[in-house]
C-alpha cells in the first residue's frame, strides 16, 4: 500500500511550536557567532568626510598631575626629592617634608622619565629641584642647591647607574 492513510498525515498545527523553537535557536546561534564577525558600520570614504570647523579645537588638560604617596596627593611640579628610609618614604616638597608608609617602586610608576632621575636605589630626584651632578673620581653625587640634605652632603649615586644618571642629566637638563 502506499502513504496515503491517516497514520503518516502531517500536522501543521502541532509541528508549529517545535519549527518556531528551532528557528528561534537557530537565528540566536546566527546572530551570537557569525553575523558579530562582520562589520556592519558603514564605510565614510576619507574625502567623504564632513570638515567639523565648527566644533570647538580641544584644549590639552591643563589640571596639574597629582601622585598619590600612602593617603596623600601631591603635586608633581612642588616635588623636590624622594629619599627611602626601611618601610617608609621622606618626600620633599617646596612646601613641606612628608613621612610616609610607601614604596619608592610604586611612587616612580606614577611618573614620567622626564621628571626625575633614580640614581640610587632608595634616591629619587625631581628635574625641577635643579639637581647637580658632581664626580670625584669614581664617585658621583647629586647636590641640590638651597637644601639640606639629612645626614648626607650630596645624593649619591650607584655605579651601577651612573651612565643612566649621566645620560638623563644631558637629555633632560638645560646646562
Amino acid at each position: 500500500m502506499g502513504l496515503v492513510d491517516d497514520s503518516y498525515r502531517f500536522d501543521h498545527l502541532t509541528a508549529f511550536p517545535f519549527l518556531l523553537i528551532t528557528l528561534l535557536i537557530v537565528e540566536a546561534l546566527f546572530m551570537r557567532f557569525l553575523l558579530s564577525t562582520f562589520d556592519l558600520s558603514p564605510h565614510i570614504p576619507p574625502a567623504a568626510k564632513p570638515d567639523n570647523q565648527d566644533a570647538p579645537a580641544r584644549t590639552p588638560d591643563m589640571s596639574p598631575r597629582m601622585i598619590e604617596v600612602g593617603d596623600r596627593r601631591i603635586r608633581v611640579d612642588n616635588l623636590r626629592y624622594i629619599a627611602s628610609e626601611e618601610h617608609y618614604l621622606r618626600v620633599v616638597t617646596k612646601q613641606e617634608t612628608l613621612v610616609q608608609r610607601a614604596k619608592l617602586g610604586d611612587v616612580i610608576d606614577q611618573l614620567h622619565d622626564s621628571d626625575g632621575v633614580r640614581p640610587h636605589r632608595s634616591w629619587w630626584v625631581c628635574r625641577h629641584a635643579c639637581p647637580r651632578l658632581t664626580r670625584d673620581g669614581a664617585r658621583a653625587t647629586i647636590h641640590l642647591p638651597g637644601f639640606d640634605l639629612p645626614d648626607l652632603a650630596a645624593i649619591p649615586v650607584a655605579r651601577s647607574r651612573l651612565q643612566q644618571v649621566q645620560d638623563w642629566f644631558d637629555f633632560h637638563m638645560d646646562w
